[in-house]
């Protein structure tokens, strides 16, 4: 099987990498004109164009073939849901959450003590599904109780899970709600828990392997004169348990024997089998989570008993066009995307003794596979109709139902799959209108610049809101017993001031300009949380005016800085030398080296390096130093960061609303700065409740005030992605360009998932 995966994924990089390179690999069929007659379009001289016909290309991420509605299971599905759906919350280009031009009036409010969110959602009129049906609150109740449902395991499964009630009717009991299983327990149980383990064997292990007995007999042939040994039992032992165990004996042992011992040597290692499968440990990863889960669910209810129950209590009817919906959280963020999941259409997809009284919510209760049956179409009310598609493009045309609908928006819109490398060629070819691609090096955005700057190409880097940061560890880094103590707040922030100075410099230096943008806020730039106004971070003097000048250069604000470090580290209790001017002693706790651990898998690695290797030179003129930890794998800088590491480097992925609560509380790796403030999560929690966005940013603002007081973070970077538009078109961009940029579609995507499905 690892012989069969690698030769697909070699067939499938050739056939990526091609596409693009050729302006005919990207020809269409015309728009037919019953095309223009569905969208509610006018002719021109009974002929196939409308007036306003506009195609736009448009490169994406992977295409699946399902297409229906909650179901999509790649990147680029999931673009064309954007695009052919409507969902209760819409959101602008940027990402925020649209309230004002939804389709439906939102009223919210919240009760603290049960730490429930409730919001009476009621449909505005003329909102309708691409055939005119109205669209309604049944429409949104189907929906909620198809995520809901038990055998559902699509893309929206976790982000309903904070709908009230909806443990207790995944699972038909009424104790669900009162019992919390977390993610630490689900992973622990994988490892410890034997009724767990002997799950996941039975429903993960067992299937796969006696699967691959069979594939073994069925492909022996092909390879038998590859060293495999001399049968098709040979060939599974090579591929499945030698690598397990090299001392492996089959000897007088049948094919079925054999199976049944490689079962029992993976046991629940889950992760070596993918490793071995499929190439990847965590190819089984998301399965083995959501199994361990359930079976942990059985056992506790068993013990705590409860009752059978047939509703979600979250979903309330009040009439036809309102609903109540209460969700388990205060989180603003949280219910905002479970406010966002896209309405699927009751009269397509659901069945039609629907009712509400009698608890039948149009689908048949733990079996949604009637919805996938109905046909792959992405049936709906969007700005789009989804015409056709296959696993490498996907056409679309424009909805003049959409309740947003406006004529100037281009007619057709084709996705087209490619890769990062394929965008950037298509763009320089000229093949397609609008590509987001990731910024691998420095000359990338120069390069298709200089090739299309004839072409009416603009190119422009947008964030990603992957965010680079670097991290203190207060209870490693301190002086004496006291990490909050004046010393110790001292010292970190003596350390953070070496780093800080040189990061914009380095950003230009190193002609990192278009792939990164240099930020004073964990939060990314554009974002509510962001406050362009922020000084640098440990760039002030103790009376708070700016300890650096925007004119001052390299070599100027160098030495402010070694002023201002001395000074700190003085009142940390280093001492200093008369003679040498350099610290020779460290206070008691502290030291004179300090190490840094770099995550290898954060962005603009270069220029990180250099501000690290400038900051051990300024110290270094003081007696102090830093120095690089060597760390080659994730894995390994997790462990970095379960001992006791001083300072590290890491990324985040800070969205439009961050979550604070789990960027800066104590629970997760590495995040220390709990036992200096351990006000800072309940802190955060109320940030979290803040559903009006001037307030938590100036609640969030506060937050980095604290960070910075105490020297335990420096923000660095945000990276960026490029994204090309034609600009040769007829139309303006930004007019077009605004209903398509949906987060994902172009610019914003995380573009190192092109190839793979969503898990």
């Amino acid at each position: 099987m690892l012989k069969r995966t690698v030769a697909l994924m070699l067939a499938f990089a050739l056939i990526t990498g091609a596409v693009g390179c050729k302006k005919e690999e990207i020809v269409l069929k015309p728009v037919e004109s019953s095309d223009v007659a569905d969208a509610g379009g006018s002719t021109e001289d009974g002929g196939s164009n409308t007036k306003e016909y506009q195609r736009v290309v448009i490169a994406t991420g992977a295409l699946g073939t399902s297409y229906t509605p909650l179901f999509a299971d790649t990147v680029g599905d999931l673009r064309i849901e954007d695009l052919t759906q409507v969902k209760l919350l819409s959101h602008t280009a940027s990402g925020a959450p649209d309230y004002e031009g939804s389709i439906a009036s939102f009223r919210m409010s919240q009760d603290l003590a049960e730490g429930t969110t409730t919001v009476t959602v009621r449909i505005k009129d003329g909102i309708v599904f691409a055939d005119s049906t109205e669209l309604t609150v049944d429409d949104v109740i189907f929906t909620y109780y198809v995520v809901a449902d038990s055998s559902y395991n699509g893309y929206y499964r976790n982000v309903a899970s904070i709908l009230k009630g909806l443990n207790g009717y995944r699972v038909n009991n009424t104790g669900a709600d009162a019992i919390t299983i977390t993610d630490e327990m689900v992973k622990q149980a994988l490892t410890e828990d034997a009724d767990v383990m002997l799950f996941i064997s039975n429903s993960i292990i067992r299937p796969v392997l006696e699967k691959e007995k069979q594939w073994c007999e069925d492909n022996w042939s092909s390879y038998a004169d590859r060293g495999y040994g001399s049968s098709a039992a040979d060939f599974f032992i090579s591929l499945y348990i030698l690598p397990m165990m090299v001392d492996y004996d089959a000897a007088g042992k049948d094919f079925d024997r054999i199976v049944e011992d490689a079962i029992e040597i993976y046991g629940a290692d889950y992760s070596s089998l993918g490793m071995y499968y499929r190439g990847s440990a965590t190819y089984f990863q998301d399965e083995a989570f959501i199994l361990s889960r359930k079976k942990l669910e059985e056992k506790y209810y068993a013990v705590y008993g409860g009752e059978a129950t047939d509703v979600i209590t979250g979903v309330e009817k009040v009439d036809d066009h309102t609903v109540n919906l209460t969700f388990e959280s205060l989180n603003a963020s949280e219910v905002e995307e479970a406010l966002s999941i896209p309405v699927l259409s009751l009269n397509h997809y659901g069945n039609r003794g629907y009712n509400y009284d009698s608890a039948y919510f149009g689908v048949n209760r733990g079996d949604v596979s009637s919805i996938l049956e109905k046909g792959g179409d992405f049936y709906g009310g969007g700005r789009y109709l989804f015409r056709a598609g296959n696993d490498s493009r996907a056409r679309l045309v424009r909805n003049d139902r959409y309740y947003k609908a406006s004529k100037s928006d281009p007619y057709e819109v084709v996705l087209f799959h490619m890769g990062s490398g394929a965008t950037k060629a298509a763009l320089r070819a000229g093949t397609i209108d609008a590509g987001g691609f990731r910024i691998e090096s420095k000359t990338d955005i120069e390069d298709i610049t200089a090739e299309t700057s004839e072409q009416g190409i603009q190119l422009k880097t947008v964030g990603t809101g992957f965010c680079s940061f670097f991290g203190v560890n207060g209870s490693a880094v301190k002086v004496g017993e006291e990490q909050d103590s004046e010393a110790s707040k001292c010292l970190r922030q003596a350390l953070l001031t070496a780093l800080s100075v040189n990061r914009e410099h380095y950003r230009k230096e190193l002609g990192l300009t278009s792939m990164s943008t240099t930020i004073n806020s964990l939060a990314s730039v554009g974002s509510w949380a962001y406050n362009a106004d922020r000084q640098e971070p440990y760039a002030a003097t103790p009376d708070g005016s700016s300890l650096y000048s925007f004119d001052d250069d390299f070599d100027v604000r160098q030495a402010k800085a070694i002023e201002e470090i001395k000074q700190l580290l003085t009142a940390a209790g280093y001492t200093l030398s008369d003679r040498t001017n350099k610290f020779t002693d460290a206070p008691d706790g502290a030291k004179m080296t300090y190490t840094v651990g770099i995550n290898p898998s954060v962005d603009n690695e270069e220029a990180i390096l250099a501000i690290i290797n400038q900051a051990s030179e300024i110290l270094k003129s003081l007696g102090l130093g830093f120095k690089i930890a060597t760390i080659e794998s994730d894995e390994a800088f997790k462990q970095y960061m379960s001992d006791e590491c001083e300072l590290w480097v890491d990324w985040c992925k800070v969205e439009a609303a961050p979550n604070a609560a789990k960027l800066f509380s104590s629970t997760g790796d590495g995040a220390r700065y709990g036992e200096i403030r351990p006000d800072i999560e309940a802190q955060c929690k109320y940030f979290d409740s803040e559903f009006n966005k001037s307030a938590a940013a100036t609640i969030y603002d506060s937050l980095m005030d604290d960070l910075y007081s105490y020297g335990l973070i420096l923000p660095v970077y945000e990276s960026n992605t490029g994204l090309g538009l034609r600009t040769e078109q007829p139309f303006t961009p930004s007019r077009w360009i605004e209903p398509l940029d949906v987060p994902g579609v172009i610019g914003q995507v995380a573009l190192e998932d092109d190839a793979g499905n969503l898990s």
